[in-house]
């Protein structure tokens, strides 16, 4: 739009400095030319000239309305599909993330759980601290075992139904708030730490 000003700009500048030419030929001449004459070039120069002034201006606003029309019928409706994506994806990001919980996560916490060395665990038999059912693991998942007295709990084998623990000789276990020997006391509880990389949720 600024081109077309200048354009216009320049064209009436063309026909100013014409006009001042024209006019000076015609006090420089000594040929007598007739009042209607002269009137008639003026006045063919100054229509001539807002023609142009006319025409410049109809196609700068004719192209104006053709790049307005375009944003309207093409790029914006791509651009508003755009947002509306976007939105929708924001919406479904934050409904996810909402939604996620440790079970989700792929990590499982079995608190409380009874020891007992040489016994299978299942994990089908297992619940989590929020009294869910362990997924089905695709492989075997990653054990880590915490106990209130602080001693390791050896895994004899894990696999991705089941395992079973080590009986602890040589340490002593908690039963019932007093320590015995483990070829006394067989009983004690601990938490699970279950981690599971690969399954799919």
């Amino acid at each position: 739009m600024n081109d077309m000003i200048f354009i216009t700009g320049f064209f009436i500048c063309i026909l100013l400095i014409w006009n001042i030419i024209e006019r000076k030929k015609i006090r420089a001449s000594t040929a007598p030319i007739s009042t209607p004459e002269l009137n008639a070039r003026f006045n063919f120069i100054t229509a001539f000239g807002a023609f142009l002034v006319l025409a410049i201006g109809y196609l700068g606003l004719n192209d104006q309305k053709k790049v307005t029309d375009r944003i309207y019928s093409e790029i914006k409706p791509k651009a508003d599909s755009l947002i509306t994506n976007v939105g929708r994806q924001v919406q479904s990001l934050d409904s996810s993330l909402a939604n996620k919980n440790i079970l989700k996560a792929g990590i499982y916490i079995v608190s409380d759980l009874k020891f007992r060395g040489d016994s299978l665990y299942k994990f089908s038999s297992l619940r989590t601290i929020d009294n869910k059912s362990l997924p089905q693991f695709k492989t075997a998942p990653k054990i880590l075992i915490s106990t209130k007295e602080g001693f390791t709990v050896p895994i004899k084998f894990i696999t991705d139904s089941s395992f079973e623990f080590y009986r602890p000789y040589g340490f002593l276990l908690a039963e019932e708030g007093n320590y015995k020997r483990p070829e006394t006391a067989t009983l004690t509880k601990i938490d699970l730490w279950i981690a599971d990389y690969k399954t799919e949720k």
